[in-house]
C-alpha cells in the first residue's frame, strides 16, 4: 500500500542494474533523479539515458517528482529535502522548476558529501552544484529563430507561450528574440504567456493569445508543451495562418510536424542529459575524480547537442526506437591521446586523469606526441594520419597545436567510425569532432584579469608572452584584455610575444620584451611556460618591479608563487580533461551512447573548471 501511495503522490521509477564496471559502496545505496510531471512524453529519452547508464554502471537510480500543479516547484524542494536526509542517498541529479529555490538545499547535500548534478536548466548560483549538464539554451533559441528567419525573412508578428517562469526557458526566449531583433527585420513580439509547464496551460494560454491577436503569424513555444499550442491553433481553425515553433521531440509532436500543423521543433539531446547526469554522480560518489583536498574534478558545464526537426527531416525521428546498446564485456584495440612536448610538467595531471579512467574502464590508452620544435603542429597531423590508418584504433583524444590543420584528418577518423574528442582548445570547425572537453578560455582570461585588477586597481603597463599562435591562448588573452579594458582604467598593452610553446621561447621572449620595456608592471603568460617568463624577470633583477601572471600548476611554478617571484596563476583542471576525454571515447566506441541513425549522444562542449592560485592558497596545492 505504501508503494502505491508513492506512485500516486510522486511518480517514481526504480531502475536496477544487471551489469557493472565498478562496485558500489553498498547495495542499499540509491542515486536519485528529481524531476516533475513525469508522465509527460518529454521524459522518454531522459529515462532511456538514465536506464542505460544505470545498467552499465551497475547502480540503482530512483526517478521521482511531483505531479503538474501550481505548487510543483515547492513540492520538488520538499521532496529534495527528504532525499538529502536519507542515509543511503548516493547522489542527486535534478531539474528545477524554480532554480532560485534549489541552492539552500543543494548546498546541504554537497556539505553532506552527496554529489549534486543540476540538469537541463542551470542554477544562477553555480556554487550550489557540482556540475551542470544540459542544452545551451541561448543557442537553442538561436536555432528556433533561424526557422522563423527562413520562413518569414521580411518580418512577422510573434506570440510566445512557454514555461517562462523557469530560467532556462527565459534564456531560450532571449536567444530567440535577440537573434530576430538583431536581424534588423520587422519582427514584432507580443507579451509572453507562461504555460506553467502543463499541456492545459499551453492550450489555454494559446487560445487567449489568439483571441486577442488573431493576426499573429507565429507562436513560439520552445518547450515540451508545443503540442498544446498546436491544438489551440487547430481548434481555432487557423492552422494555415499561424505557424507554431516547438521545443520537443515527442512522437505526437513529430506527427504534428509531419501533418503540417507545427512548422518545426528544436529537440534537445535529453538522452545525453540523463546518461551523463548519472555518470557524473557515479564517478563522484566512487571517488574516481577526487583530487586535492577532496575536490571533485567534475566538468563545470556540459552542453549537450540540440537539433532542428522540420517536415524534411521528421521521418528520420518519427517512430524510431534506437536499438538498446549492447553493454561491453571487455574491449580490444587501442585508444590514443595525441599531444606534444610530453616531457613538460604541465602534462602531469592530464596523465593522472587518463590513467585513472583507463584503469577504471579496463582499456589501453597510448599517449603519443612529437617533441617541441617549430614543426610540432605538422608533426602532430602526420601522427594523427598514421593513427587513423591503424586497423585497431578505437578512439582518439587530441590537443592541437594548430587547430586549423586538424579537421581534414579528424573528419576521416569520424567517417571511419573512430570517436574523435578534441581537448584543451576547441576546433573552429566543430563538426570535425564528436565532443570537446577543456577550459573555458575566455573565462580563464577573465580570472587572470581579476588578479591584475586587485593588484593594480589604477592601471598598469602590461606585456604578454604566451602561445598566441594557438586559438585557445588567443581566447584567453581576449578574455584578459577585454576585462581590463572594460574596467575603464588605465591599462596599457604592449605587442604580444609568441612563446611557441616552449620554455626557451618564453624565456627569450620575456628577455627581449623587458629590454625594450623595462618600465613594465606585469607580464601575462597564461600558459604552461610562465616559469620561463619568471626566470627571465629574475635574471634581469626585476622581481620587485615586474609581476608575472601564469597559467599552470607545475610544482616549480607553485614554488615561484610561494617565493614571490610569480604573482599568481590560473590553473586548469587538466585531470578532468584527461579523465573525461578517455571516458567519452570509450562510451562512444563501445556503442553505449549510440542513438538513432548511428548518432553519438556525447555532450557537444564540456567546460572544465579553472581556479586561481596565489601566495594565500599555494600551500594547499603544493601539498596536494
Amino acid at each position: 500500500m505504501k508503494k502505491f501511495m508513492i506512485l500516486l503522490l510522486v511518480l517514481s521509477l526504480f531502475i536496477g542494474a544487471v551489469a557493472s564496471v565498478g562496485a558500489q559502496d553498498s547495495d542499499e545505496d540509491v542515486y536519485y533523479m528529481i524531476g516533475g510531471n513525469l508522465g509527460h512524453p518529454w521524459w522518454k529519452q531522459h529515462f532511456e539515458g538514465i536506464e542505460v547508464a544505470a545498467e552499465w554502471l551497475g547502480i540503482n537510480v530512483e526517478i521521482v517528482g511531483p505531479p503538474p500543479t501550481d505548487g510543483i516547484a515547492l513540492e520538488q524542494i520538499k521532496l529534495f529535502e527528504e532525499i538529502v536526509a536519507k542515509p543511503n542517498t548516493a547522489g542527486i541529479m535534478m531539474i528545477g522548476f524554480d532554480v532560485t529555490l534549489i541552492p539552500e538545499v543543494s548546498k546541504q547535500a554537497m556539505a553532506a558529501g552527496i554529489p549534486f548534478i543540476q540538469f537541463n536548466g542551470d542554477l544562477i548560483d553555480k556554487s550550489a552544484r557540482h556540475a551542470f549538464v544540459g542544452t545551451g539554451d541561448f543557442a537553442f533559441g538561436e536555432s528556433a529563430a533561424q526557422l522563423v528567419l527562413d520562413r518569414y525573412p521580411d518580418g512577422a508578428k510573434i506570440g510566445v507561450v512557454a514555461f517562462i517562469s523557469a530560467q532556462q526557458h527565459r534564456d531560450r526566449l532571449n536567444g530567440f528574440r535577440t537573434t530576430l531583433e538583431e536581424s534588423g527585420r520587422a519582427y514584432e513580439f507580443l507579451e509572453p504567456v507562461d504555460d506553467r509547464a502543463s499541456m492545459d496551460g499551453a492550450y489555454n494560454g494559446a487560445l487567449n493569445l489568439i483571441e486577442a491577436n488573431p493576426d499573429m503569424d507565429i507562436i513560439y513555444s520552445g518547450d515540451a508543451f508545443a503540442e498544446g499550442v498546436a491544438n489551440a491553433v487547430n481548434d481555432m481553425g487557423l492552422t494555415d495562418s499561424i505557424d507554431v515553433v516547438g521545443g520537443d521531440r515527442a512522437d505526437s509532436l513529430l506527427q504534428d510536424i509531419k501533418d503540417g500543423t507545427v512548422m518545426g521543433t528544436i529537440a534537445q539531446d535529453t538522452f545525453a542529459e540523463g546518461f551523463f547526469g548519472v555518470l557524473y554522480m557515479y564517478v563522484a560518489r566512487q571517488g574516481l575524480v577526487s583530487q586535492e583536498g577532496g575536490r571533485l574534478a567534475l566538468p563545470d558545464t556540459s552542453i549537450t547537442q540540440s537539433f532542428t526537426i522540420t517536415a524534411e527531416t521528421v521521418d528520420f525521428f518519427l517512430g524510431v526506437e534506437p536499438d538498446k546498446p549492447t553493454l561491453p564485456a571487455g574491449t580490444d584495440g587501442a585508444y590514443y591521446m595525441i599531444g606534444g612536448n610530453l616531457g613538460h610538467p604541465w602534462w602531469k595531471q592530464h596523465f593522472e586523469g587518463i590513467e585513472a579512467a583507463a584503469n577504471w574502464l579496463g582499456i589501453n590508452v597510448e599517449i603519443v606526441g612529437p617533441p617541441p620544435t617549430d614543426g610540432i603542429a605538422l608533426e602532430q597531423i602526420k601522427l594523427l594520419e598514421e593513427i587513423v590508418a591503424k586497423p585497431d584504433t578505437k578512439g582518439i583524444l587530441m590537443i592541437g597545436f594548430d587547430v586549423t590543420l586538424i579537421p581534414e584528418v579528424s573528419k576521416q577518423a569520424m567517417a571511419a567510425g573512430i570517436p574523435f574528442i578534441q581537448f584543451n582548445g576547441d576546433l573552429i570547425d566543430r563538426s570535425a569532432r564528436h565532443a570537446f572537453v577543456g577550459t573555458g578560455d575566455f573565462a580563464f582570461g577573465e580570472s587572470a584579469a581579476q588578479l591584475v585588477l586587485d593588484r593594480y586597481p589604477d592601471g598598469a603597463k602590461i606585456g604578454v608572452v604566451a602561445f598566441i599562435s594557438a586559438q585557445q591562448h588567443r581566447d584567453r588573452l581576449n578574455g584578459f584584455r577585454t576585462t581590463l579594458e572594460a574596467s575603464g582604467r588605465d591599462y596599457q598593452f604592449l605587442e604580444p610575444v609568441d612563446d611557441r610553446a616552449s620554455m626557451d621561447g618564453a624565456y627569450n621572449g620575456a628577455l627581449n620584451l623587458i629590454e625594450a620595456n623595462p618600465d613594465m608592471d606585469i607580464i601575462y603568460s597564461g600558459d604552461a611556460f610562465a616559469e620561463g617568463v619568471a626566470n627571465a624577470v629574475n635574471d634581469m633583477g626585476l622581481v620587485d618591479s615586474i609581476d608575472v601572471v601564469g597559467g599552470d600548476r607545475a610544482d616549480s611554478l607553485l614554488q615561484d608563487i610561494k617565493e614571490g617571484t610569480v604573482m599568481g596563476t590560473i590553473a586548469q583542471d587538466t585531470f578532468a580533461e584527461g579523465f573525461f576525454g578517455v571516458t567519452f571515447m570509450y562510451v562512444a566506441a563501445e556503442g553505449i551512447v549510440a542513438r538513432e541513425g548511428g548518432r553519438i549522444a556525447l555532450p557537444n562542449t564540456v567546460i572544465t573548471k579553472s581556479f586561481t592560485i596565489t601566495a594565500d592558497t599555494v600551500d594547499f596545492f603544493l601539498e596536494g
